[in-house]
C-alpha cells in the first residue's frame, strides 16, 4: 500500500521529493524496469570481473573453479548486496530508505535506463498479459465514491467496493 507523501513532507524532505517523483504517473513501474536493468548490468560486470584472471589466487579446483569461472560468485554478491538487502530494508522502512542520500539520484538513473527503450518490450508483454487475463485495475480501497444507487427499487440498494469485497447496503 502506498503511503501518502504529505505525511512525511516536513520530517523527511528528501524522501518526500523522491516519493513525489516515484509516484508520478507510471514512474514506479518504470523504476522497477530500470532497477532490474541496473541489477542485470551489475551481475554481468561483476561476473566478468570474478571470472577474469585478476582473481587468480582464489582459483581452486573442482567446484571452486566452476563457481569462479562461471561468475556465480559475482552473481551471488550482486543478488545479496545490490538486490535483496535493499529490498528488505525498503520494505521495512520505506520513508527512511528514500531519505538516504543518493536515492533520488538512483531513482533518476533507473528511470533514465528505462527511457532508453532497452526493455520496452516489457510494457508490451505486460499489457498483453493483462489483456489476456481479462484483468482491470482496481480502484483504491479508500475510494468509496463508486457507489451505484438504483433509484427505482424499494428499498433502494447501494453497491460499493470496500477492501476488495462487494458490499450491498440498503439505503432508506
Amino acid at each position: 500500500m502506498k503511503q501518502k507523501t504529505e505525511t512525511y513532507r516536513v520530517s523527511h524532505p528528501r524522501a518526500y521529493a523522491t516519493g513525489q517523483l516515484a509516484f508520478e504517473g507510471e514512474n514506479l513501474e518504470r523504476f522497477l524496469i530500470g532497477r532490474q536493468l541496473c541489477v542485470i548490468f551489475l551481475v554481468f560486470f561483476i561476473a566478468r570481473l570474478t571470472a577474469s584472471n585478476a582473481l587468480w589466487f582464489m582459483r581452486g579446483s573442482g567446484v571452486g573453479a566452476f563457481v569462479m569461472e562461471a561468475g556465480l560468485l559475482g552473481a551471488l554478491i550482486v543478488a545479496v548486496i545490490a538486490q535483496l538487502t535493499p529490498q528488505i530494508v525498503a520494505a521495512k522502512f520505506p520513508v527512511h530508505f528514500m531519505e538516504c542520500r543518493g536515492m533520488n539520484c538512483a531513482l533518476r538513473v533507473c528511470l533514465l535506463l528505462e527511457a532508453t527503450g532497452i526493455a520496452h518490450a516489457t510494457w508490451l508483454i505486460a499489457y498483453a498479459w493483462i489483456r489476456l487475463g481479462g484483468w482491470r485495475e482496481l480502484k483504491p480501497k479508500s475510494d468509496l465514491a463508486a457507489v451505484d444507487a438504483t433509484v427505482n427499487e424499494t428499498p433502494r440498494e447501494s453497491t460499493a467496493i470496500a477492501n476488495d469485497v462487494e458490499v450491498r447496503v440498503a439505503v432508506d
